[in-house]
Protein backbone atom coordinates (compact mmCIF):
# COMPACT_ATOMS: atom_id res chain seq x y z
CA UNK A 1 0.00 0.00 0.00
CA UNK A 2 1.58 3.30 -1.03
CA UNK A 3 1.85 6.19 1.39
CA UNK A 4 -0.55 8.94 0.29
CA UNK A 5 -0.72 12.60 1.37
CA UNK A 6 -4.52 12.48 1.77
CA UNK A 7 -4.24 9.60 4.25
CA UNK A 8 -1.54 11.40 6.24
CA UNK A 9 -3.56 14.64 6.21
CA UNK A 10 -6.63 12.80 7.50
CA UNK A 11 -4.58 11.34 10.35
CA UNK A 12 -3.24 14.81 11.19
CA UNK A 13 -6.75 16.29 11.21
CA UNK A 14 -7.85 13.53 13.58
CA UNK A 15 -4.82 14.06 15.86
CA UNK A 16 -5.04 17.87 15.96
CA UNK A 17 -7.73 18.28 18.68
CA UNK A 18 -5.91 16.02 21.16
CA UNK A 19 -2.51 17.59 20.44
CA UNK A 20 -4.03 21.07 20.82
CA UNK A 21 -5.49 20.19 24.21
CA UNK A 22 -2.21 18.59 25.39
CA UNK A 23 -0.11 21.61 24.38
CA UNK A 24 -2.53 24.50 25.00
CA UNK A 25 -4.47 23.00 27.89
CA UNK A 26 -7.84 23.93 26.35
CA UNK A 27 -10.22 22.26 23.92
CA UNK A 28 -9.50 22.76 20.22
CA UNK A 29 -11.71 25.62 18.99
CA UNK A 30 -12.37 23.93 15.64
CA UNK A 31 -13.33 25.80 12.48
CA UNK A 32 -11.45 26.20 9.22
CA UNK A 33 -11.12 22.48 8.53
CA UNK A 34 -10.63 23.16 4.79
CA UNK A 35 -7.65 25.40 5.56
CA UNK A 36 -6.27 22.82 7.99
CA UNK A 37 -6.63 20.10 5.36
CA UNK A 38 -4.71 22.16 2.77
CA UNK A 39 -1.93 22.76 5.30
CA UNK A 40 -1.71 19.09 6.30
CA UNK A 41 -1.75 17.89 2.68
CA UNK A 42 1.13 20.28 1.93
CA UNK A 43 3.07 19.01 4.96
CA UNK A 44 2.40 15.37 4.00
CA UNK A 45 3.46 15.94 0.37
CA UNK A 46 6.64 17.65 1.53
CA UNK A 47 7.45 14.84 3.94
CA UNK A 48 6.74 12.06 1.43
CA UNK A 49 8.70 13.86 -1.30
CA UNK A 50 11.64 14.22 1.09
CA UNK A 51 11.52 10.53 2.01
CA UNK A 52 11.26 9.49 -1.64
CA UNK A 53 14.18 11.72 -2.67
CA UNK A 54 16.44 10.80 0.28
CA UNK A 55 15.72 7.14 1.08
CA UNK A 56 19.30 6.18 1.91
CA UNK A 57 19.71 9.11 4.29
CA UNK A 58 16.82 7.87 6.43
CA UNK A 59 18.04 4.36 7.17
CA UNK A 60 21.47 2.85 6.66
CA UNK A 61 21.68 0.07 9.28
CA UNK A 62 19.25 -2.37 10.87
CA UNK A 63 20.20 -3.77 14.27
CA UNK A 64 18.57 -7.05 15.27
CA UNK A 65 18.62 -8.77 18.64
CA UNK A 66 18.79 -12.52 18.26
CA UNK A 67 17.24 -14.97 20.75
CA UNK A 68 20.68 -16.02 22.00
CA UNK A 69 21.13 -12.45 23.27
CA UNK A 70 23.50 -11.12 20.65
CA UNK A 71 23.07 -8.23 18.27
CA UNK A 72 23.53 -8.35 14.51
CA UNK A 73 23.90 -5.24 12.34
CA UNK A 74 22.96 -5.34 8.69
CA UNK A 75 23.81 -2.55 6.28
CA UNK A 76 20.86 -1.22 4.29
CA UNK A 77 21.88 -0.60 0.69
CA UNK A 78 18.63 0.92 -0.49
CA UNK A 79 15.16 1.80 0.75
CA UNK A 80 12.10 2.04 -1.46
CA UNK A 81 9.32 4.20 0.00
CA UNK A 82 6.15 3.40 -1.88
CA UNK A 83 4.48 6.75 -2.30
CA UNK A 84 1.58 8.14 -4.29
CA UNK A 85 1.93 11.91 -4.25
CA UNK A 86 -1.37 12.64 -5.98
Amino acid sequence: MPLKPDDMAAAMLTALPQAWKEVKGVEFPGGGQDDQRVLFIAIARGLLTYLKNNPNEIMNTINLTVPAGGNISYPVNSVDFKTNLT
